[in-house]
């Protein structure tokens, strides 16, 4: 047996372990339709945050969406430097094709410089740094902190990160106001919303977006292959752990095994 079987089965050994014997034990979802019962859940104002009355048990604290677990997702696919000159994303302000590295495209990277980055700019990035950008510009607009569902947050910072309209196509699976701009009204729908509903709404939402890019500019149809690689890499675990409160290995060890089989 090569190396590379021996290492998946064992992933595969490993992710089972922890799913059937260490994983918290809680009651399967009831698989609901989508998305349109999303829009019919979501309560008109955002649910209250339950406070400890005096002299009663302090509350124990939700676990909220780990920034490390779902940046390490997005690192599966976002991984070295590239100059394809394909991808828009590879041109600074000034057009000059300088690249993308550790997913950070030339015009993110102008964001954080604050001028137009050469090529040796972006070659010599250090991951640290993107790593921080991707913390600051994206996990935080979106109060990545605050999201109660591991799963939803990978998915939707991955969307954000790798397309531009990855909010909008957020607001569009909620039901509220399209305008790529996160916001208390987006955030209450998304946490009222059940999870995997969203979820699935958003991957399908985003295959969608994808064939829509291809379909009014074909040159960029070369990277349609590994866009829906990518999105279908992504599958929502009924009955896993919903926060970072124990789930980082079976998300890792699924996310990881699906992008291996997908590739």
């Amino acid at each position: 047996m090569n190396t590379f079987l021996i290492v998946v089965a064992l992933a595969i050994v490993v992710g089972l372990a922890y799913y059937f014997l260490i994983r918290e034990k809680v009651a399967p979802a009831v698989p609901v339709p989508v998305p349109e019962i999303i829009r019919d859940t979501i309560p008109a104002t955002p649910p209250p945050v339950p406070h400890s009355m005096p002299g009663e048990e302090e509350t124990t604290p939700i676990p909220m969406a780990n920034f490390e677990i779902a940046y390490n997702i997005v690192a599966d696919h976002e991984a070295g430097y590239q100059k394809l000159p394909q991808d828009r994303g590879n041109y600074n302000s000034l057009r000059q094709l300088v690249g993308t590295n550790w997913g950070i495209n030339a015009q993110v990277y102008e964001i954080h410089l604050g001028r137009p980055p050469s090529e040796s700019d972006m070659r010599t990035m250090p991951r640290s740094t993107a790593i921080s950008i991707f913390k600051r510009l994206y996990w935080d607009r979106i109060s990545g902190d605050q999201l109660p569902d591991q799963q939803v947050a990978n998915i939707f910072l991955d969307g954000i990160i790798n397309h531009g309209q990855g909010v909008r196509l957020m607001q569009e699976v909620l039901g509220v106001t399209p305008d790529n701009r996160y916001g208390p009204n987006t955030h209450a729908a998304l946490i009222s919303a059940p999870p995997r509903a969203v979820h699935d709404a958003y991957k399908n939402r985003r295959r969608q977006y994808y064939h829509h890019i291809v379909a009014n500019d074909s040159s960029q149809n070369v990277f349609l292959r590994g866009w829906l690689r990518r999105i279908d890499s992504f599958v929502y675990v009924e009955g896993m752990p919903t926060t970072s409160g124990g789930n980082v290995l079976a998300t890792v060890t699924i996310a990881a095994l699906t992008y291996i089989l997908l590739s």
